[in-house]
């Protein structure tokens, strides 16, 4: 039996304007995302990905068509509503990391968590779980400056997942790291997705890492060309 969808899109269809002229970002996009699906997202500069994950993610709104989120049409939702179901339902893992340098690793976990007003004990429990899962156990105090780039984005892993996502987008997460690195980083964000029934999104230029993935998905021009 399939596992439930965590989002679809429905002809989806984004434009804007630049220089004066009409831009077509996203042609039409039909695609459903399960459940404990690894999804890689590949295609030239250009094609239309980052603003497909933008999309996804209710960071942008599109030009014509629909996206349901566990069911839920986005459109459908007010501005406050989006917001909400963006914080306690997607997760996003960056290239930078994102991290801020002023606080510890276990404080840029607990962060999403604090906003969604998650009980003081509960969520000190799960962010020291959470850093725990990612192999940071001893290193709940240190600063950003004082981990790795591969640390750092195992705390951004940890933080995506604080508030129990449905879905995590991942923009280029190993785009800032060695092959090692990228290898674990990839191996983590697919433990997860299987471990916890996530959907996850790895928008990519690098094939190794969508050797991990359960299908690849290639755009050019606004258009998912070829699906494997």
């Amino acid at each position: 039996m399939n596992k439930p969808a965590i989002i679809e899109t429905r002809n989806l269809v984004k434009r804007f304007r630049m220089d004066g002229q009409e831009v077509t970002a996203v042609a039409g996009v039909n695609l459903t995302i399960r459940a404990g699906e690894l999804l890689g997202l590949m295609g030239p500069s250009g094609s239309g990905k980052t603003t497909l994950l933008n999309l996804l993610g209710t960071l942008d709104t599109p030009t014509e068509g629909a996206i349901l989120l566990e069911g839920k049409d986005l459109a459908r939702l007010t501005e406050p509503e989006r917001d909400a179901l963006r914080l306690r339902r997607i997760g996003f893992v960056f290239q930078s990391f994102n991290l801020i340098p002023t606080l510890t690793a276990l404080e840029n976990v607990l962060l999403p968590m604090e906003a969604a007003r998650m009980p003081g004990p509960e969520r000190r429990k799960r962010a020291h779980s959470l850093l725990k899962t990612v192999g940071l156990k001893g290193r709940l105090n240190h600063l950003p400056r004082q981990l790795s780039a591969g640390e750092r984005q195992r705390v951004g892993v940890a933080r995506s997942l604080a508030n129990r996502p449905a879905l995590i987008l991942a923009d280029e997460p190993t785009g800032n790291l060695d092959s090692r690195n990228t290898d674990e980083i990839v191996r983590l964000l697919q433990e997860v997705s299987q471990s916890h029934d996530t959907a996850v999104v790895i928008v990519t230029h690098n094939p190794e890492v969508t050797d991990h993935a359960d299908r690849i998905l290639r755009m050019r021009d606004g258009l998912i060309v070829e699906i494997r």
